[in-house]
């Protein structure tokens, strides 16, 4: 709570007296630097420091090498009107992903959008054995290769892949892919399942497709797999031994579960995912709260908000009042 507060204290001065500037904070053991560039910042970090990044999109180096926490502005355009949104993109040009080290091992993102115009970008754990962590952050890459990572309402456009040891919390993504030993809640696929899962639980999740055990392109069965209170759309075909399944929703079509304007279930952070009051998914995951990733215990918040407190609204006076005041508002909230 303690770096929320300092991190959201920085923020707020320079909302303020750097309005037209994009700076970028540098927090250690309570004292604030600044610097201009994302790479800078990095350079001078240490470990466990954290690294706040205002709206606007900043580069850094394919591979972290140090144990940092980077925190954004948030992913959402609705609900970063007042800061835009913060987003990350590697120095280099091709493909691939945003590599964690070994040194780097424990790194955090929050509140971030990894971005590129020309190609997806993800997170990956050197040789499988690096720990991470994302809160609310958003990329069209895969999240692959990590050992004891925590994903957490977030948006992925590819894959979350080869985890072990991992929870997988409130977040949508493209499918499931060769997980061991993890556990995922009120989650949400695109189009795939789960691929060659071992020894997972799925708790309150949806599946678009009918996609569970099958996908819609490999025929690759999780049997080893529990699937607790999960909800599947379209459901079609026969699936393998189905055991290991427990109170499985199955259902056609979109308009039972989501609003009108929802007809299929992507990555996108414009898009409003609460369930309809009446529909089969509502109040029926284990733990009583809706299947999908607005419910369980800690629900997706809405506009992905990072976890430190955000500043949804500011207006800032342009001169003094004749007293010599500085009429300032700001309307603030925090996701979880």
């Amino acid at each position: 709570m303690k770096k929320y507060l300092l991190a959201f204290l920085t923020l707020l001065i320079y909302s303020i007296s750097f309005a037209q500037t994009a700076r970028i904070s540098l927090e250690h053991n309570g004292t604030s630097t600044i610097y201009s560039t994302l790479q800078a910042a990095y350079n001078a970090a240490v470990d466990d420091d954290i690294i706040i990044l205002p709206g606007g999109t900043f580069t850094i180096q394919d591979s972290i090498k140090k144990r940092l926490n980077f925190i954004g502005a948030g992913i959402s355009l609705d609900s970063t009107q007042a800061t835009s949104t913060s987003k990350l993109s590697k120095t280099s040009t091709g493909n691939g992903n945003l590599i964690i080290c070994p040194e780097g091992n424990g790194t955090s993102f929050n509140g971030i959008h990894f971005f590129h115009q020309n190609y997806s970008i993800g997170i990956s754990g050197l040789n499988g054995n690096c720990q991470f962590s994302l809160f609310n952050c958003f990329m069209q890459g895969k999240i692959t290769k990590g050992i004891n990572c925590l994903i957490k309402n977030c948006l992925i456009g590819n894959f979350v892949d080869s985890l072990k040891n991992s929870v997988v919390k409130n977040t949508i993504c493209e499918g499931f892919t060769y997980l061991t030993d993890c556990s995922i809640d009120n989650s949400m696929t695109e189009s795939y399942g789960s691929k060659s899962c071992i020894t997972c639980d799925f708790r309150n999740c949806i599946f678009n497709n009918g996609a569970q055990y099958y996908t819609n392109y490999y025929n690759y069965p999780s049997p080893t797999c529990n699937f607790y209170n999960c909800l599947r759309i379209n459901a079609s075909g026969i699936y393998p031994n189905t055991s290991n399944e427990f109170n499985t929703i199955s259902i056609y079509g979109f308009s039972t579960l989501f609003n009108s304007s929802i007809t299929g279930i992507v990555a996108n952070p414009a898009k409003n995912y609460h369930l309809l009051p009446n529909s089969p998914g509502s109040n029926a995951g284990t733990d009583g709260t809706d299947i999908g990733i607005y419910g369980g215990l800690e629900p997706c918040p809405d506009g992905w908000v990072p976890s430190n407190p955000h500043i949804m609204v500011k207006s800032v006076s342009t001169s003094n009042t004749n007293d010599g005041k500085l009429n300032v508002n700001f309307k603030v909230r925090k996701g979880n």
